[in-house]
């Protein structure tokens, strides 16, 4: 067809989660109260750690087409539509805890584990989820200086109904250096299996009724270039992110069940700076600062940093050696509203990367990440039903990797 192009794909993936052993969720000696299937608390200890072996098996087909079609002078349409089919088709577990199938009684410290598969006292429902989407978007370059880019995508699932998510992006050729745009988006993340089928879990509980997260974003962008060799881009955003899924304490409280019960705004800006010193130096760097609210529990959003340093530096040393350094500096992370810890401490991290082709064909290379060694830490969950950890977790300390490429 005249001034379009079509494209087909289609893709199967196959999958599965195994373990080997026993999986232990709580370790020796860890007592309740769990509540049983039948709403009964347990106190007493596991001798052998609260054990859950899971195991899931899935697959995943898509088929799809795009098409671009240019028959309209300053106009570039793209359309397209597919097919996404996902299965959980087998699900099996072993565990010491919840309800025996056979006896139908609770399943008590110190009992041996039982196999649970093929029953309804496994962690997750077996089920599958369907969507059906179609898409279309315009570039339309409607001066010199200007382009308009607008699209409206359509998606449509079988468990949770639909939803429609436009994006608008104008573009301004402000000068010979300076590019300006404007950008508007719409988008969603469909809640996961785990979310929405969890169940006979002695911490989560799934929720059939879920809806889809939901952000709007806003952004003004620009991109500088005074000379060849100097780029600067300078970022302004701010977002709203409503229907966010939370694990929310049940009435018994030793369990939560998912829902749709978070909001998050936010704002802040991204300055970024790349510079070509010579033909064998680059530098990069970027700077990050947002402002996250929790809009429901009035409060700094916990765990993501406000700021963020990104140095690196890529030096070509002749034909053969070329090194490259980069560190990230991580600061002024904020801890859920309700956890009374002293902050998270900041933390620089530094990796470097010597590489030295040998020959045409053979590359050899020595990277050394956390160089300095820092004790570095993010966040950790301090609340229940969740795990109690209460010095957070450890990032990896000093470590090398001798790495060896042959190209045949």
């Amino acid at each position: 067809m005249p001034n379009v192009d079509i494209e087909f794909h289609a893709s199967y993936f196959d999958t599965s989660q195994e373990v080997e052993g026993d999986f232990v969720v709580f370790p020796v000696g860890s007592t309740g109260p769990f509540l049983t299937p039948l709403g009964v608390p347990i106190f007493g200890a596991f001798p052998d750690g609260v054990i859950g072996t899971p195991e899931i098996f899935e697959n995943h087909i898509r088929l799809g087409f795009t098409a671009q079609y240019d028959g309209i002078v300053k106009h570039d349409i793209s359309f397209g539509s597919g097919y996404y089919e996902g299965e959980i088709d087998k699900v099996t577990e072993e565990k010491n805890f919840g309800r025996n199938p056979v006896t139908l009684l609770p399943i008590l410290p110190g009992d041996p584990v039982v196999d649970v598969s093929d029953t309804p006292f496994v962690f997750l429902t077996e089920d599958e989820r369907r969507n059906t989407y179609a898409y279309i978007q315009d570039v339309w370059q409607f001066s010199n200086d200007w382009e308009l880019t607008a699209g409206l995508r359509y998606d449509d699932y079988s468990d949770f109904g639909a939803t429609t998510n436009p994006r608008l992006a104008l573009v301004w050729s402000t000068s010979y250096e300076l590019t300006t745009k404007f950008l508007y988006g719409e988008a969603f993340r469909a809640p996961s299996f785990a979310q929405t089928r969890a169940i006979n879990n002695p911490l989560i509980q799934g929720n059939l009724e879920l809806q889809p997260e939901q952000i709007k974003s806003y952004e003004v962008a620009f991109d500088y270039r005074p000379s060849y060799d100097l780029t600067l881009n300078l970022n302004f955003f701010h977002y709203n992110w409503t229907d966010i899924i939370q694990f929310i304490p049940d009435f018994s409280g030793s369990s939560r069940t998912a829902q749709n019960a978070g909001e998050q705004t936010g704002k802040g800006f991204e300055f970024e700076a790349r510079w070509s010193v010579s033909e064998a130096l680059k530098l990069t760097g970027n700077f990050a600062w947002q402002d996250s609210h929790d809009e429901l529990a009035d409060a700094p959003a916990a765990n993501s940093p406000e700021k963020q340093v990104y140095l690196r530096s890529d030096w070509q040393i002749d034909t053969r050696w070329q090194i490259n350094v980069q560190a990230s500096w991580v600061m002024d992370r904020n801890r859920s509203y309700d956890d009374l810890r002293t902050p998270v401490a900041d933390y620089v991290l530094v990796d470097m990367n010597i590489r030295n082709m040998l020959s045409e064909n053979l590359e050899v290379a020595l990277i050394v990440n956390n160089l300095l060694d820092e004790d570095a830490f993010e966040p950790s969950p301090n609340a229940m039903p969740v795990p109690f950890i209460p010095n957070d977790l450890p990032l990896a300390g000093r470590s090398f990797i001798g790495e060896i490429r042959y190209k045949f």
